[in-house]
């Protein structure tokens, strides 16, 4: 297939007379169904009438990883933490340079505090405790 409109005209044919596309595959709905229910799954996507999934396809979303902060590293959040527990953006760049992690990654830290006051469910490690004045 050289154009697009070559395969968009194909995958109509494949909903409306699918033994001219088997004539082209030099096969036969009976010879290779799995090959026309996948031809039939792309005609819905490039036709408009399903939407494409990537996971439909094995293409799996990345997580995010994990963010790990060192001991000193949480001795600095908790104390800024224990001074202003709302997220503020200028306490946020202090300790993002003093601990050099991103921006987000010390947001979210913050947020995963807020809601564990929230939830009642906040609790300063005792190591990191002692620590704090």
């Amino acid at each position: 297939f050289n154009l697009l409109s070559d395969l968009l005209g194909l995958t109509s044919d494949i909903n409306t007379n699918p033994t001219a596309v088997a004539n082209n595959f030099s096969c036969s709905y009976e010879s290779d169904p799995e090959l026309f229910k996948q031809l039939a799954e792309i005609s819905q996507v490039l036709n408009g009438q399903t939407a494409f999934k990537p996971q439909d396809i094995g293409i799996q979303k990345r997580k995010r990883s994990r963010t790990q902060f060192s001991f000193e590293d949480q001795i600095i959040l908790y104390k800024e933490f224990q001074a202003c527990p709302t997220v503020d953006n200028s306490i946020i760049r202090k300790v993002c340079k003093q601990i050099k992690k991103p921006q987000s990654e010390v947001k979210q830290w913050w947020y995963n505090r807020r809601s564990d006051v929230k939830d009642n469910k906040f609790k300063i490690p005792d190591a990191i405790k002692k620590l704090l004045p």
